[in-house]
């Protein structure tokens, strides 16, 4: 009989541990995995950070089912970066290790998405000192037509000729981006070619992703206009790795919750692609009546409900879709009425001598 009353009673507290955990512990720890992740970032205080819980048995296990963070500006390894998007399914911490004190350490990551844009200028500072080192000073960066192009003064006594070395942004398939010299245009002067094709090539990274809790493939880089984008995703990781994505078949816009589903997966393509996808699901929302801006926005918020935070970013991109659509339709219609009136106002006169 005392043994099974204590079976019982360890039942009963083993239950109310479970449940004073997963209702009042672990909301602690969103928070601060919230906080970890907008210090690893360096984020500003209007960048967005969400965190979705998962089940109770999740919380234990110091499992999250979603994280997603968009800044303007943010921090990644060192470099000063824009416009960043990072989401990633199935994030777990070392739950224990937090609860004892310690930071929230992040243990793995499953299926994640990121992409952001670095601008001339943080790489000028950053390759700045590593080139004056060098003899190398001054330097000035150009980013345009699928190349960079970097050049600097090269201090050897009285002759300060500028040398420029051109080459393409590129992954090394460990995560990190580099630039590649090629082309070396030299002002004027009689150098040793082989000293300035060694100090270009060994320039420190444009950015290191492999710091990420990511097996990270680097998707596509593009070098243009000023800025080099980049995109990257990859496989889960760590103890995430254990929950395999849910791939799924496309899901129907009719289905309650069909446009969550189709968010989760547009989420994770880059920009220019994502843009596509949602021009093609305005479309689909069209051919269902849904087409103003109005009615697009109030559809969503329904089929959203309870994931408005984690997907207003995209909302807010599925809105400017629509808008530039409305008005590109709207444009076409006032050129084609302005047309008629020109046509019926100076008819026709090529018959006449």
């Amino acid at each position: 009989m005392d043994c099974c009353l204590k079976k019982v009673w360890g039942c009963v507290l083993a239950l109310a541990l479970f449940f004073v955990f997963s209702q009042f512990i672990f909301p602690g720890l969103v928070s601060r995995l919230e906080q970890t992740v907008r210090d690893e970032f360096q984020l500003e205080k209007d960048a967005v950070v969400a965190v979705r819980q998962g089940s109770a048995f999740d919380a234990v296990q110091g499992r999250f089912r979603f994280l997603m963070l968009k800044a303007d500006a943010a921090v990644i390894d060192g470099l000063p970066v824009e416009d960043l998007l990072l989401r990633s399914d199935d994030v777990t911490i070392d739950v224990w290790r937090s609860l004892t004190g310690g930071d929230v350490e992040i243990t793995g990551m499953g299926r994640s998405f990121i992409e952001f844009r670095v601008a001339e200028q943080p790489l000028v500072d950053r390759w700045a000192p590593e080139l004056a080192s060098k003899n190398l000073q001054k330097p000035e960066l150009t980013l345009d037509d699928g190349l960079a192009k970097v050049s600097a003064v090269f201090s050897i006594g009285p002759l300060e000729p500028r040398v420029a070395v051109s080459g393409k942004i590129e992954p090394t398939g460990d995560g990190e981006v580099r630039f590649s010299a090629s082309n070396i245009e030299i002002a004027g002067a009689d150098i040793n070619m082989s000293a300035i094709s060694s100090a270009f090539k060994t320039l420190d990274p444009v950015v290191d992703l492999g710091q990420l809790q990511l097996d990270v493939n680097i998707s596509k880089i593009t070098v243009d206009d000023g800025y080099i984008y980049i995109a990257a995703d990859s496989t889960a990781t760590g103890t995430a790795a254990s929950q395999p994505a849910d791939e799924g078949n496309e899901a129907e816009l009719n289905e309650q919750g069909g446009l969550l589903e189709r968010f989760k997966k547009i989420s994770q393509v880059d920009h220019e692609e994502r843009v596509q996808q949602l021009e093609q699901l305005y479309e689909e929302l069209k051919q269902q009546g849904v087409s103003t801006a109005e009615q697009v926005r109030e559809y969503a918020q329904r089929q959203l409900a309870g994931w408005e935070d984690e997907y207003h970013w995209l909302l807010e991109e599925l809105n400017r879709v629509v808008e530039d659509q409305i008005a590109a339709l709207e444009a076409g219609e006032d050129k084609a009425e302005s047309d008629e009136q020109n046509a019926e106002q100076d008819p026709d006169t090529s018959g006449e001598e």
